[in-house]
């Protein structure tokens, strides 16, 4: 039986895209699986798929007292986790203008405040125990600021924000990363609320669709990334080829970076 806490890794959003990929290279990696995800469904096929049992929860995490209640059974039963990575999100697209306060509500408490709530419940058992990693999974989006993106922009800016304050608190206690990725091939665009969509979509296509043309990067390639700047104790990684174009831009033309970029979409369309 393994040592309490010993290789726990806490995956939220592991029903499926890089939560799911994530779950299957943590496993590869040895570490003992807890996951979580709204989906409880997919949550099975996650676990379906893998070699191992692993420990799942299906609840909301923009639920507070749900996500509390989660790490209070997951400590008692595991040990603190080396290894929590706050995965879980979900995407709205529409202009400020004709946007809704409960999809702004909805986003906010899903992607920024539901990695707070982990972080909180799980900061200070981490802590103690020493050498434990936390990861922020924000986005390229969470760098650029992208027309029709203004929710998700904000949540994804405020993760990144928060957790690399949090790094500067605690030091060498604990690894913080923070990963920035760019188009990834899940279904974050098919489960989320498109109701203005940045980029032109030819007849008879969809957002989807034209996510899913631009977006260049598996999961499994992104979860191996992330594993692999975990053991590197890197602080940021920008993933995939689209995300460090952007970023580049950005730092170069950081008052005219939307020019460049709405030329190289044009180019990669």
């Amino acid at each position: 039986m393994a040592l309490k806490g010993s290789r726990v890794a806490v995956i939220t959003g592991a029903g499926s895209g890089i939560g799911r990929a994530l779950a299957h290279a943590c496993e590869r990696a040895g570490h003992q699986l807890v996951l979580c995800d709204r989906d409880s469904a997919a949550l099975e096929e996650t676990v379906g798929a893998l070699s191992a049992t692993a420990d799942v929860s299906a609840f909301d995490i923009s639920d507070r007292e749900a996500v509390h209640a989660f790490a209070t059974r997951v400590l008692d039963e595991h040990g603190p986790p080396q290894l929590l990575i706050h995965n879980a999100g979900v995407a709205l697209s529409q202009t400020v203008a004709n946007m809704e306060y409960a999809d702004l509500e909805w986003v906010m408490n899903v992607n920024f405040w539901g990695m707070v709530y982990g972080c909180k419940a799980f900061l200070e058992p981490m802590l103690q125990a020493g050498n434990g990693t936390m990861v922020f999974v924000s986005s390229i989006f969470g760098v650029v600021g992208i027309p029709t993106q203004s929710a998700y922009n904000a949540s994804k800016f405020a993760i990144r924000g928060f957790a690399e304050s949090l790094r500067e608190e605690v030091g060498d206690r604990m690894q913080v990363l923070v990963v920035c990725p760019g188009g990834v091939r899940t279904n974050i665009i098919r489960n989320g609320k498109i109701r203005d969509w940045p980029l032109p979509v030819k007849t008879g296509s969809d957002p989807a669709q034209a996510f899913e043309r631009l977006a260049r990067l598996e999961p499994e390639q992104a979860a191996r990334a992330i594993l692999k700047a975990v053991q590197g104790r890197q602080k940021r990684l920008i993933l995939g080829t689209d995300a460090r174009m952007l970023d580049c831009l950005q730092r170069l033309f950081p008052s005219s970076y939307h020019q460049a970029a709405r030329r190289l979409t044009s180019l990669l369309r």
